[in-house]
């Protein structure tokens, strides 16, 4: 994982304003939210490998919470985010005899290669939303 300066350090927006345009854009709200804040994720990069880079946009509530569509939110820097997955067949069969289907990911905090490159990606999709803060 690695962090990077952006204009959308600082940037406020109301929640309920925000989550429709985002999500035609790509970004969803993170499970691990809570009222206090979350992370919106965006997909940058898949491949067939089972690896994905997101980009994560920190938030913070500054007034309400954040299930409310009036909570105000307040951008963090941006963080990019290597996952790896496995695929194929799993080899670990269960006493029952039946695949586990969750298995854990191989790197869920993996190394960033070609930093500048997805960097500048990750730019490109926070372009996509400046729009809509303030």
């Amino acid at each position: 994982m690695i962090s990077f300066q952006s204009e959308i350090e600082g940037k406020e927006a109301q929640y309920g304003a925000i989550a429709e345009p985002f999500a035609t854009e790509g970004f969803v709200l993170g499970g691990n939210w809570d009222y206090d804040g979350g992370y919106f994720d965006c997909a940058l990069e898949k491949d067939g490998d089972g690896e994905t880079i997101y980009l994560r946009l920190p938030a913070q509530v500054t007034r309400g919470q954040l299930d409310d569509a009036k909570a105000n939110l307040k951008f963090l820097q941006p963080l990019l985010v290597r996952h790896v997955v496995h695929t194929g067949i799993a080899d670990e069969v269960g006493s029952a005899g039946t695949l586990n289907q969750f298995q854990s990911p191989i790197e869920t905090d993996g190394e960033i290669h070609a930093e500048d490159h997805r960097v500048a990606k990750a730019e490109q999709a926070i372009q996509r939303i400046m729009p809509f803060l303030s």
